[in-house]
């Protein structure tokens, strides 16, 4: 089991501050589980699409593809992620 370090304030960082309004607390924690995907699974902080973390993403979240794509798309223009990545 591999772990990542986060600050304890994160919470309030302006960026996920943005997630929180627009999401709530589900945006939250799916940006944190995409950290925790990428910790697990990437490889230079990138992971391979053939691992179909998106599909896992999606199904793990119980949220219908439109969504997942809604919040990736935001966590990219934000650069909380990378956008090449997302798709």
């Amino acid at each position: 089991m591999r772990w990542l370090k986060h600050y304890t304030d994160s919470h309030i960082n302006l960026k996920l501050q943005v997630i929180i309004r627009e999401f709530g607390l589900e945006g939250y924690g799916f940006y944190w589980i995409c950290l925790e995907i990428v910790g697990a699974q990437g490889q230079k902080y990138i992971v391979k699409k053939d691992k179909e973390w998106k599909f896992f993403l999606t199904n793990f979240s119980n949220f219908d593809q439109k969504k997942t794509d809604l919040i990736l798309d935001r966590l990219a223009d934000l650069k909380l992620i990378d956008k090449k990545t997302a798709y």
